[in-house]
């Protein structure tokens, strides 16, 4: 039997500058975009909540229109064949004041910065996260940008 994961990654944008949101996790040094895997029988945009609300403290209504990408990668030795729902919301300024990281997630979480994709070098840490953002944030801002991709290209 094949295992697939199911995740969802939330691009959430700054009100003033369009940078987005990367959470500081505590057992790894890459940064990554807020989200998770999706339990079963749980549709992405409610999963997407869920993180976006455990993660922080934001509870953040994720629609069909929200969705801006999936992104698809095959099986290899070392991680199970993936796909990836990217949904993008521009956030208010209420809500950019109002991200924390609850205490519930702060075993997990140390934090999150504010990141402007893409940057000229990312670190090879930063790049999956940032170039996820750069899809949806094209989605976003054209809708006939490609909506789907292979291991984060679009396909033949």
């Amino acid at each position: 039997m094949t295992v697939r994961l199911l995740t969802v990654r939330a691009v959430l944008l700054h009100p003033d500058d369009s940078t987005v949101l990367l959470l500081h996790l505590t057992a790894h040094p890459c940064r990554q975009l807020p989200g998770g895997p999706a339990d079963p029988d749980v549709p992405p945009h409610l999963a997407a909540r869920r993180h976006v609300l455990a993660q922080l403290g934001l509870d953040l209504r994720f629609t069909a229109t929200d969705l801006a990408a999936v992104d698809y990668t095959a099986s290899d030795l070392q991680t199970p064949e993936t796909v990836a729902f990217l949904f993008t919301k521009p956030l208010t300024p209420a809500q950019t004041a109002l991200a924390r990281i609850p205490d519930t997630a702060a075993p997990t979480l140390h934090g999150y910065t504010w990141a402007n994709p893409p940057p000229a070098n990312p670190t090879p840490c930063d790049r999956a996260p940032l170039h996820h953002a750069t899809l949806t944030l094209a989605r976003h801002h054209s809708p006939t940008a490609p909506a789907y991709f292979v291991a984060g290209h679009p396909p033949d």
